[in-house]
């Protein structure tokens, strides 16, 4: 399901985390796309994310996400998130990633819909 608009993406995105859903995340970014890693770097591209992102959708757990700024420029769109993450580790410990900001750019497609250029979700580290 495409996004009609930017902050739609931030909705598409916990869905599909919270699902599991690979498929469904990297549908969700433009072919070429940047995925900032929690370790630090850059996954570019579909093969990078999907390396990157696999694990964590491995834990099957929810992601909420809130949007807190949009800016859009003609087909560009400046979005600043919070997010947070409860899931449960292989070993069954918890996890928590508590509310922190996150930084994206999306890009309006030909056919009207957006999908993520950049997804910063550490912007801080």
């Amino acid at each position: 399901m495409p996004a009609s608009s930017p902050q739609e993406l931030h909705q598409l995105i916990a869905a599909a985390v919270s699902s599991g859903d690979l498929d469904a995340y990297l549908a969700l970014y433009e072919p070429g796309a940047a995925l900032v890693k929690q370790a630090g770097g850059v996954a570019l591209g579909a093969d990078a994310i999907s390396t990157e992102i696999a694990p964590f959708l491995a834990l099957r757990g929810q992601l909420r996400v809130t949007t807190a700024n949009v800016i859009i420029a003609g087909e560009i769109a400046l979005m600043h998130s919070v997010g947070a993450f409860s899931g449960v580790a292989p070993d069954g410990s918890a996890i928590e990633v508590p509310e922190h900001p996150a930084v994206e750019v999306a890009r309006r497609q030909a056919d009207g819909s957006w999908l993520f250029v950049v997804n910063n979700p550490w912007p801080g580290a």
